[in-house]
């Protein structure tokens, strides 16, 4: 699960330095797993997969996740059609707390949809959903005014290969695989650790 900076990874590596296991954690230190190390220490996030085996699960999940969203951030959400990605956008709505007469819908046709949150979440006061199906390249992202989004706003993106600035600026990577029927495998993955897109 998303772990913040600083929490569980460096209290365990404090516990290696003082046990039996000094060595091997020094040993680590000097290999080819430092930078692996470094990158862990430099993001607030882990990477993980999961299993859902309904829409609900899903948003559960979603929801959890945000918990460790914070203004600035860019979510891409990669998977097929079908594949439950407005759900998972949902789920993170929740999590979130939109304001009271705030609904997740699909921006398929507006390309856009912006939800104000019921308070300042870390930062963040609005929720924008961008879908990238009917589009291509970064200057029709740029025209949507991608460039310009700022750090009190969470940023989720579905189809974000179709534009690759979209991707580059993703702070968290969320891969939805279709396993037939209601099975989901969600694969979360750390993209980028810098501030978001028009900062």
């Amino acid at each position: 699960m998303a772990d913040p900076k600083g929490s569980r990874f460096a209290a365990f590596a404090s516990e290696l330095q003082g046990s039996r296991f000094a060595a091997f954690a020094s040993e680590l230190q000097g290999s080819r797993f430092a930078a692996f190390a470094s990158e862990l220490q430099g993001s607030r996030f882990a990477a993980f997969a999961s299993e859902s085996n309904s829409e609900e699960a899903t948003r559960v999940l979603a929801a959890e996740i945000a918990q460790e969203l914070a203004g600035g951030d860019v979510v891409a959400l990669v998977g097929p059609l079908g594949a439950g990605k407005t759900a998972f956008v949902r789920g993170l709505a929740e999590g979130l707390g939109l304001a009271v007469d705030e609904r997740v819908s699909s921006p398929s046709y507006t390309l856009v949809n912006e939800y104000a949150l019921r308070e300042t979440v870390r930062g963040a006061s609005l929720l924008v959903h961008l879908d990238l199906y009917r589009i291509a390249g970064d200057d029709a992202l740029e025209a949507l005014g991608f460039g310009d989004f700022g750090e009190h706003m969470i940023v989720v993106i579905e189809w974000p290969e179709h534009a690759p600035g979209a991707l580059a600026a993703a702070t968290l990577r969320i891969d939805i695989e279709d396993m037939g029927g209601d099975s989901r495998r969600i694969s979360v993955t750390t993209s980028r650790s810098g501030p978001g897109p028009g900062l």
